[in-house]
């Protein structure tokens, strides 16, 4: 059987309240704009907030895939401007099984891990979703055992 894929997602905190929606959602629609057909169930998905402080902050897992719909009623909320939430495209559903909100791990520390210099995420920050190598996902699951 063919092991999950593994993803970065990324979230822009000026346009959607992600800090909060990781301290009280135990699960949110992300939109997925790039490679919404090679993401499935069971892959697994780490959470990238950019601005300030750059980082992984959850971890979690696809438990559907992605389908063309607007943001859920809750995930609407989280959004600064509303009309984007209530856009519809691709989303998929994933569930936070571990949030680092007080422990993130963060870009200014992952940036020198030799197994991580050609991270998609570190080479073309823009986007949303982001391939992770199984390499890459090996030396990552180091960094989230610290």
């Amino acid at each position: 059987m063919n092991q999950p894929a593994a993803w970065i997602f990324q979230a822009n905190p000026n346009k959607y309240n992600i800090h909060q929606s990781l301290r009280t959602e135990a699960e949110e629609l992300w939109n997925c704009m790039q490679h919404p057909h090679k993401i499935k169930n069971n892959d697994r998905v780490l959470v990238w907030i950019c601005g300030k402080t750059p980082g992984i902050y959850a971890v979690g897992t696809v438990i559907r895939e992605p389908v063309f719909q607007a943001d859920s009623v809750k995930g609407v909320n989280y959004w600064a401007n509303p009309i984007e939430g209530l856009s519809a495209r691709p989303r998929v559903l994933v569930r936070y099984d571990q949030v680092l909100l007080d422990r993130p791990l963060l870009k200014r520390y992952l940036q020198w891990d030799p197994e991580l210099w050609s991270l998609s995420l570190f080479r073309q920050p823009r986007g949303t979703n982001f391939k992770v190598t199984s390499e890459e996902w090996a030396a990552l699951e180091i960094w989230l055992q610290r």
